[in-house]
Formats: C-alpha cells, structure tokens, sequence
C-alpha cells in the first residue's frame, strides 16, 4: 500500500493499528511518498492500493474520498489586517508551498 504525506503520517497510523488488532495475522508493507509518485506506481500496478491527498485525473483509476480537511490560513497580523480576504488578495503573499507533486485539493 502506498501514501502520500499526510495521510501516511496522520491518518494511517491510526487505521493500521486498529486493523492489525483486528487482523494479526495480516501483514503489509507502507510505501510513503507523495501523491503523484503514489499514483503513477499503482498506475504500474507497482501498488494494490494508495491512499492521497487529491484526485487526478486518471480514467484508469478510481478514486474514493474517505474524508475531507480544512485548510487555514495563518499570518502575523501585522501582514493582514481584516478576517476576510480573497484569494487574489491572498496571493499576493509570499508563501511557503509544499514540494512538486504534492497536491492540494483543487490543483
């Protein structure tokens, strides 16, 4: 089974160990790395399974939401100074992103 990040670090964790309690006898192997490595390598039929942070567009695959996140946008308020902003406003910002191939909802 492959993951991506974040769910390779918050919510499998979680899942697995009730799974194995459940199933001790079920053995498996993690692969993490993000979304679009994770899906290329079951596209390869490399993994059974993968669990990722965004829906791309693959026909070959089928994709099913398990849950959804809320984003948060967090500044000093020195930088905006009203609780409302539109996005483009927002990205007029400097902002840390994360790496190529790490896909947030939306991209």
């Amino acid at each position: 089974m492959g993951a991506s990040t974040i769910p390779g670090t918050y919510v499998l964790p979680r899942i697995i160990a009730d799974f194995t309690k459940r199933y001790p006898s079920v053995s498996f192997q993690i692969v993490e790395s993000d979304s679009k490595a994770i899906i290329e390598k079951v596209l390869r039929h490399e993994l059974l399974l993968g669990m990722v942070g965004a829906k791309m567009g693959h026909g070959q695959l089928t994709f099913t939401p398990m849950m959804e996140e809320e984003l948060i946008v967090v500044s000093s308020p020195s930088l905006i100074r009203t609780d409302e902003i539109s996005l483009k406003q927002l990205t007029s910002f400097p902002m840390i992103l994360r790496e190529e191939g790490s896909y947030a909802k939306g991209s």
